[in-house]
């Protein structure tokens, strides 16, 4: 999907454009503005034990040409921004996700009960560590 939302393979400039938002959460603490060819990720609350960034993107695709007035205008954003939460956990080496409860238990420091004492935090270093601070 990012690939599409790219425009790169369109053969025309007859296009549905949408811009859209999505939120992630991370264990990385990120004060700037990140900008690429496809998102731009904006944090909400950095001081917060668990941080949002706001994802904004466009999601674009071409019109099909003798389409009788039926456009599908948008599609994919589940997949864009499941794509795009890969994209920054690779790229930055933190933990990205859509849920910041998810955050919270793959990157806790402490057993949250008697019958869950696994930590991933112990198995997979940087990527799940609590406020991961990076230098721009």
């Amino acid at each position: 999907m990012l690939q599409i939302i790219s425009g790169k393979f369109f053969e025309s400039d007859d296009r549905s454009i949408s811009d859209c938002k999505g939120i992630l959460y991370s264990n990385i603490l990120w004060f700037e503005k990140i900008e690429t060819c496809i998102a731009t990720l904006e944090a909400t609350d950095a001081y917060s034990p668990i941080p949002g960034y706001v994802m904004s993107y466009r999601n674009q695709i071409e019109n099909e040409k003798g389409s009788n007035g039926l456009l599908l205008v948008k599609t994919g954003d589940v997949d864009i921004l499941k794509q795009f939460k890969y994209l920054c956990t690779f790229g930055l080496k933190a933990f990205f996700n859509e849920d910041r409860n998810v955050v919270y238990k793959m990157c806790r420091t402490a057993p949250m009960g008697a019958e869950i004492v696994t930590l991933t935090t112990l198995s997979i270093n940087r990527y799940l560590e609590g406020n991961v601070v990076t230098t721009s």
